[in-house]
């Protein structure tokens, strides 16, 4: 009982925040929009709008990581929760104004959103609080090869409340070197039977830059004993991880090869792309006109440049864009060039700026 009794208490807090997204949802769809939506009286369409919520919310909540608490920072689980949030009232906003037959009034749904982004705040410290609370720091070591493969694992002093890194031990072809946290060397040898000796002392191993061979000794290892095991995949984990089961042997057999996505997936893919893409256009080309015009008043020079881009499998494409940069931009270079062979301090051709981007042309594009 002890030992299910934190992961019911986190799952209480989880269910907690998202029955208040739903209720706070609810509370705004039930004073502002089913009038209009689903009429005056109590019915199926209300209860399939709010499924409609609860399930995009809860789906998104799992996309964006909105209650991975203890596994990511507060920040970001601020982050994921209000995205969720915000896509689901958009969507869901789009359904009410096609029951309505007519666009409704925003604000409301800005309101919800903005209550509901305050109640995230406060729920993810208190869960992050919790979480700590429930669970103490591990005991931990780490096993690499070299300092390059230790520094990839320097991040793990921001998470002093997750692990407490105790000590640190190098492998090197067979002879493992056992350092002090500190970063004291010693000369005390030892092989693979001394590493298991170590790990049986700590409740956490994270593993960077060793063998593949190695690796997954210390990975069984840690699995019999309930320890848990952290390390940093070489490229054929990552290929392996996405390997496709193949059940028509008796044995496990495993396929692995590159992406070939499904019609249905690219259809849906380009269509999506032509759709966003102008959409985009649509809602930035107030914005893109102004700089157009900026930039063509700033040095009356040409508005948009063609440039070649690679795509998929190398394939070259050339692409127009807003001109950032100045059109004297060669001529700057001819400058430097002269000043740094002959020495001078000035030349008969000197720029009044070194700044090769134009300002109106630099400033649309960011705003854009």
């Amino acid at each position: 009982m002890r030992a299910i009794r934190k992961p019911l208490m986190m799952r209480g807090m989880v269910l907690l925040h998202y029955g208040m997204m739903v209720v706070l949802f609810a509370v705004c769809w039930q004073l502002f929009y089913r009038h209009a939506a689903a009429g005056s009286v109590f019915g199926a369409v209300d209860i399939s709008v709010y499924a409609f919520y609860a399930v995009s919310l809860g789906m998104l909540s799992r996309i964006y990581g909105a209650y991975r608490v203890g596994l990511a920072h507060v920040g970001e689980l601020l982050y994921g929760q209000v995205l969720a949030n915000l896509i689901s009232l958009a969507i869901t906003y789009i359904l009410a104004c096609a029951l309505a037959r007519k666009v409704l009034n925003p604000l409301a749904g800005f309101g919800c959103a903005a209550v509901q982004a305050l109640f995230n705040a406060g729920w993810t410290v208190a869960a992050n609080q919790l979480y700590f609370s429930l669970h103490k720091p591990k005991r931990t070591v780490v096993i690499y090869r070299d300092e390059s493969d230790l520094r990839k694992l320097r991040e793990i002093r921001f998470f002093a409340e997750r692990w407490q890194v105790e000590r640190s031990v190098q492998w090197m072809e067979g002879n493992a070197h056992d350092l002090p946290h500190a970063g004291v060397a010693s000369d005390a040898p030892g092989d693979i039977q001394k590493l298991m000796r170590i790990m049986e002392n700590y409740e956490a191993v994270f593993v960077s830059g060793v063998s593949a061979t190695l690796r997954n000794g210390i990975a069984k290892y840690c699995v019999e004993k309930g320890k848990a095991c952290y390390f940093v995949p070489h490229t054929g984990d990552v290929i392996i991880s996405g390997a496709e089961h193949i059940r028509s042997f008796s044995v496990l057999i495993c396929r692995v090869g590159r992406c070939r996505p499904t019609p249905e997936y690219l259809f849906v893919k380009r269509a999506m792309d032509i759709v966003l893409s102008l959409m985009a256009i649509l809602i930035a080309s107030p914005f893109m006109a102004v700089t157009a015009l900026a930039i063509r008043g700033y040095d009356r020079g040409p508005v948009l440049y063609k440039q070649v881009r690679l795509t998929k499998d190398g394939k070259a494409f050339e692409i127009l864009n807003l001109r950032w940069m100045q059109v004297v931009h060669e001529l700057h270079k001819m400058q430097t060039r002269t000043r740094w062979i002959i020495g001078a301090k000035y030349t008969i051709f000197r720029l009044p700026s070194d700044f090769r981007h134009s300002t109106a042309g630099f400033a649309g594009v960011s705003a854009a």
